[in-house]
């Protein structure tokens, strides 16, 4: 799969204008491959595209100004893409916004909630969906191997209650979707396209403004422990395209690889032993996961 990074291969990015997709978009044109940049922030955009352009040895680069949630403009987009290129080996659904939409309100209308709510499932969930399913179909049927990379969140594995409850449910739905198509693709006969769930840590880019540690404030400026968007890529293209992995978890300078199989696993083992929902956070249940946590730690040789 490491030939798909390869000069003449085009790469897909929603969410350029900034972060985790500039910085994919910039990796990829780094292996001389042609980019497309699509965002609906038309001035980041307009920086990112000078950027990618500068990168040496790259290939072609093309953006787009629209909202990833409109069939019209994606059908076109799409259609200029492989009308121009005619085939994409790379498509990266990234893009995404955060809410602080709860799960209920009592200082709210409901038309308001609702209206919060819409926004952030159509956002981070069905337009993602839009784009994927508008260059599936080509990309199954295309000789070339190709990928299809959603990148996701660990708030939409583990549900942490300190997160947002819509960012959470919308990366949710992200992961069984992606998950689904998957599926789908590796049944499909002859098809060559498969899909990966790319789940960055806490990386300093756009989105990532809140600390968990500062109760979720919003910060301006990089943290100890944030992971760059470019190292993050890194790590998530070792990982997709050099070992072939679907779920591509990535650690960062405060949460280990370790911790992160721990973390995951506490919380789809609270089906399994029938605890409460997200019981790392219940107080009957918190002293136990700490102690869990210390002991893998210690048999990983990462607690001094």
């Amino acid at each position: 799969m490491s030939s798909i990074l390869a000069p003449g291969n085009v790469a897909v990015v929603t969410g350029a204008g900034g972060g985790i997709g500039l910085a994919a978009a910039r990796f990829y044109a780094s292996h001389g491959m042609h980019v497309v940049l699509i965002d609906r922030n038309e001035v980041g955009l307009r920086a990112a595209l000078e950027s990618v352009r500068g990168i040496a040895g790259g290939g072609d680069v093309l953006s787009f100004a629209l909202d990833a949630g409109d069939v019209d403009d994606v059908e076109r987009m799409r259609d200029d893409v492989l009308r121009r290129f005619r085939e994409v080996h790379v498509l990266m659904a990234n893009h995404g916004i955060r809410s602080s939409v709860g799960t209920f309100s009592d200082s709210q209308s409901l038309k308001e909630v609702h209206s919060l709510w819409n926004d952030i499932i159509n956002v981070n969930l069905l337009s993602i969906l839009l784009v994927v399913q508008a260059f599936v179909p080509s990309m199954a049927k295309q000789p070339s191997e190709s990928v299809i990379i959603a990148t996701g969140s660990k708030l939409g594995i583990d549900n942490r209650p300190k997160g947002k409850p819509g960012y959470n449910v919308s990366k949710a739905g992200l992961k069984a979707y992606t998950e689904q198509l998957a599926h789908d693709l590796r049944n499909t006969p002859g098809c060559r396209c498969s899909a990966h769930l790319f789940i960055p840590g806490w990386t300093w880019t756009g989105l990532a403004t809140a600390a968990p540690e500062l109760g979720n404030s919003a910060v301006s400026k990089m943290l100890p422990g944030m992971w760059t968007p470019e190292l993050t890529i890194e790590y998530m293209a070792g990982k997709i395209f050099h070992e072939r992995v679907f779920y591509a978890v990535c650690p960062d300078g405060e949460v280990s690889s370790v911790q992160d199989k721990v973390d995951l696993g506490w919380t789809l083992n609270d089906i399994v032993e029938g605890r409460p929902a997200l019981s790392r956070w219940h107080p009957d249940y918190t002293p136990k996961y700490e102690v869990f946590l210390q002991s893998q730690l210690e048999a990983a040789g990462q607690v001094d």
